[in-house]
C-alpha cells in the first residue's frame, strides 16, 4: 500500500510540475500557474503547568442579614490573612463575589423535604480566587485555608505564565515547521521534483488546553499529614501550512 500511494505521490506531483513549468518543445502555450506545493503539518508539546487557579468560599448563617455578613467578613478576613501567612501575595487575592440570601425552614410533607415559605435565617457567602505560583505548596496551603474557615472548596485549575507559554508556543511552532520540510524534502525525492523558493507559511491561532482535577476537590474526613495535588501536564497544538515554489530539475 506504501508503494502505490507513492506512486500516486509521484504521478500528482509530476503532473503539478509539468502543468506550471511547461513542457520542452511543440507550440507555445498559454502562462499558467507556477506548481507549487503546500504541506500541512501538526505538533503538539506537553508542558507542566506553573500557575494554579483555587476558587474557594466562606460560607456563614444567622438569624439576621447584617449578623450573617458580619460573621463572614470576620471569618473571610482570617482567610486571607491565612493565606498571606502562607506566601499568596496580595495581587494574587480576588474577591469576585460577596453574597447574602435567605433560608427557608424545611418542611417534611408525607416523608419528603420540601422548603417552606418561613425564612429561618440569612446565609452569607463570599467567593474567592487565588493564584498559587508554587503548585507544590498547593495542598498545604489548602489545608491551611480550611482550617482558617474555608467551608467551600469550588475548584481548582492548572495554567502557564505567560513566559512559559510564549516559550512552549515557540517550541511547537518549530517543532511543526520542522515536521513540514521533513514531509516536503520526501515528497521531493518521491515525485521527482525540485524544491523552489519557500512562498509563505501561515497558521490557525494555535488551542491551547487547561488541565483541571476533573471537578472540586472534596475535603476529607481526616486531612492526614499531607494533601497532594498534581497538576499533571498542558498540550498546546499548532498546525502550520508551509507553500514551496517547484522548479524543473
Amino acid at each position: 500500500m506504501c508503494g502505490r500511494r507513492s506512486r500516486a505521490l509521484r504521478r500528482l506531483l509530476a503532473a503539478a510540475a509539468l502543468a506550471g513549468l511547461g513542457c520542452a518543445g511543440g507550440q507555445a502555450q498559454a502562462p499558467q500557474a507556477a506548481a507549487r506545493l503546500e504541506i500541512d503539518a501538526s505538533s503538539v508539546v506537553e508542558v507542566v503547568p506553573d500557575l494554579a487557579t483555587l476558587r474557594v468560599a466562606v460560607v456563614a448563617n444567622a438569624d439576621e442579614q447584617d449578623a450573617a455578613l458580619l460573621a463572614n467578613a470576620k471569618i473571610a478576613a482570617g482567610v486571607i490573612a491565612r493565606a498571606r501567612q502562607s506566601g499568596v501575595e496580595a495581587k494574587d487575592i480576588d474577591v469576585d463575589r460577596i453574597k447574602v440570601s435567605p433560608r427557608y425552614e424545611t418542611l417534611i410533607v408525607e416523608g419528603r423535604e420540601e422548603r417552606g415559605r418561613q425564612i429561618g435565617g440569612y446565609a452569607a457567602s463570599n467567593t474567592m480566587t487565588l493564584t498559587i505560583r508554587d503548585i507544590p505548596r498547593a495542598g498545604t496551603l489548602i489545608r491551611e485555608l480550611l482550617k482558617a474557615g474555608v467551608n467551600v472548596i469550588e475548584d481548582i485549575q492548572f495554567r502557564l505564565s505567560e513566559d512559559r507559554m510564549s516559550a512552549a508556543r515557540a517550541e511547537v511552532r518549530a517543532a511543526a515547521l520542522k515536521s513540514a520540510q521533513d514531509h516536503a524534502e520526501a515528497a521531493e525525492r518521491a515525485a521527482g521534483v525540485k524544491l523552489g523558493k519557500l512562498i509563505g507559511v501561515g497558521s490557525p491561532p494555535p488551542a491551547d488546553g487547561l488541565a483541571d482535577l476533573g471537578g472540586p476537590p472534596e475535603e476529607p474526613d481526616d486531612l492526614g499529614p499531607t494533601l497532594v495535588i498534581e497538576p499533571g501536564v498542558i498540550e498546546v497544538h499548532d498546525v502550520v501550512r508551509v507553500v514551496w515554489a517547484l522548479e524543473r530539475q
